[in-house]
């Protein structure tokens, strides 16, 4: 007890979506996708990554293992969504971010993660979609509280 969860994953669907799923796959305790049969065929691949101070090995398996899952479903022709937590701080310089990036960002600076996932985002053709929407600070940013002083 009072240990902190450092991996897995979950997808709730509403009875709709579940209609429209296809198939769950899980690859491993941070990555899972689950195909959907939409007016295209979408893949939602749901993510977990490891903290900004994980192990680079770590940092790099796991990045590894979500381009083997991205190449194989442009191989499909499937649409591809990726959602959870990325473990990122994309910062707010958009020129950087060669396009995968907004304007709409909640941090100032860029974290390590962030750069993987940016070179990610360039080399797959994908977006940072979170980042080109308006939002509200209070959720397009993760804020990790200090504990009550008596």
């Amino acid at each position: 007890m009072g240990s902190r969860a450092k991996e897995g994953l979950w997808i709730i669907v509403d009875e709709e979506v579940d209609k429209k799923v296809s198939n769950w796959n899980p690859i491993n305790s941070r990555i899972m996708i689950m195909d959907l049969e939409m007016q295209q065929q979408v893949s939602r691949v749901q993510v977990y990554a490891p903290t900004e101070d994980a192990d680079i090995i770590e940092k790099d398996q796991f990045f590894t293992d979500l381009q083997r899952v991205a190449n194989d479903i442009a191989e499909s022709r499937r649409k591809i969504l990726i959602m959870g937590d990325l473990s990122s701080w994309v910062g707010n310089v958009v020129r950087t971010g060669h396009g995968a990036i907004g304007k709409y960002n909640g941090e100032k600076i860029r974290n390590e993660n962030a750069k993987r996932l940016i070179e990610f985002c360039i080399h797959n053709n994908l977006i940072n979609g979170n980042t080109f929407y308006i939002h509200k600070n209070i959720h397009k940013i993760t804020f990790e509280g200090q504990g009550v002083r008596s």
